[in-house]
């Protein structure tokens, strides 16, 4: 397992604090996003890690430092996979699975509609998609086992996700922003590493 911070910062900019961006790797070779601030994009090129190759992108909540350039990303992946099929060459064909908070398949929507319609018409044969809106619940996958609890954040406009991710022997703990709350505390339980955003 490899962690890659991308971005540490917050909605207020830094020239030396980026929005929030964190890649984790495991040893299958599948790859993880957690959370995807503004110039998580950018940072991909700067860690020489082709993003096309991504497996798993997971949003903790719709403030715009950590959602704000998901739709960026997913674009760019879209444009790169065209010129490939264009050129003949093989495009990217494999699922990307898009994990978020309660109510994220609704504000995903919403986001490509204004700022990426193309990537709703299915004649433009897209790589799948599969958005699984994520609670509290527990979910195996072959190389991994996935938890996520709803941890309070800003609740009286929208609920945020904690995710537990347990594989290659080893136990990682994202939270996003969170305050205090029990949820948290269950999920960090014996982890290996618990990153949580502290910038207040």
């Amino acid at each position: 397992m490899k962690l890659t911070i991308l971005g540490s910062g917050t909605s207020i900019i830094k020239k030396d604090r980026l929005a929030p961006g964190y890649l984790l790797e495991l040893n299958s070779g599948e790859s993880f996003l957690f959370d995807c601030g503004a110039t998580a994009a950018q940072q991909f090129a700067n860690i020489n890690f082709d993003y096309s190759k991504l497996d798993h992108i997971l949003i903790s909540h719709p403030h715009p430092d950590h959602i704000g350039g998901l739709i960026s990303l997913l674009h760019g992946i879209f444009l790169e996979s065209m010129y490939l099929k264009y050129l003949g060459k093989e495009a990217r064909g494999k699922i990307l699975f898009l994990h978020g908070y309660p109510g994220f398949a609704k504000d995903f929507n919403i986001l490509l509609k204004i700022m990426a319609p193309e990537l709703l018409d299915g004649s433009l044969d897209f790589f799948p998609i599969k958005v699984i809106e994520q609670r509290n619940q527990k979910v195996k996958y072959s190389s991994f086992t996935l938890i996520t609890k709803v941890v309070s954040h800003v609740d009286k406009y929208f609920k945020s996700i904690a995710f537990r991710l347990e594989a290659d022997r080893k136990v990682f703990v994202y939270s996003g922003d969170s305050r205090y709350c029990e949820q948290l505390i269950e999920l960090s339980k014996d982890a290996d590493l618990v990153l949580s955003e502290s910038s207040s």
